[in-house]
């Protein structure tokens, strides 16, 4: 690959086929640090679309995009509207979604394109600003002590 730019329609049947993907191209990006955040990222994608969809989609519409400062990375389908797991991924009171929860912590930025049937995660390679870490390990903890109450 070696490309800062790459598009392609993959078949995914599993999370496993994307993460495969994912693998080869932070490596040949040289981002090897960021793989285990952004394909975590990107599962929570796939889960979120294999759940809300009647069938596992087939096919999806997978880009990726190095810029200055990070990467962007795309999934479209077709079949299935992001907006659901955007609005989830939103709201800071109540984060039950696992997939939205993970995609908010781990993406620096989250927008919806297509009319709603694609989704792009940005991820800062540069580092991250700390009101940013602080953001995100505050929701870390408020999901976790959640999850403790209801064990509990």
């Amino acid at each position: 690959m070696d490309r800062s730019t790459f598009c392609k329609t993959v078949r995914v049947e599993r999370t496993d086929d994307l993460t495969e993907l994912l693998e080869n191209i932070c490596q040949d990006n040289n981002i090897n640090n960021y793989f285990g955040t952004i394909s975590v990222a990107a599962e929570g994608v796939l889960d979120f679309l294999f759940a809300t969809s009647n069938k596992k989609p087939e096919k999806i519409k997978f880009g990726f995009e190095q810029c200055v400062g990070g990467v962007t990375i795309s999934i479209e389908n077709n079949d299935v509207s992001f907006e659901a797991l955007l609005k989830k991924a939103e709201q800071t009171d109540k984060n039950e979604n696992t997939d939205a929860l993970v995609v908010r912590l781990l993406s620096d930025k989250v927008r919806l394109f297509s009319e709603n049937k694609g989704i792009k995660l940005s991820f800062l390679i540069n580092g991250i600003e700390p009101e940013l870490l602080s953001c995100r390990q505050e929701l870390a903890q408020q999901y976790f002590n959640a999850a403790k109450v209801v064990k509990s």
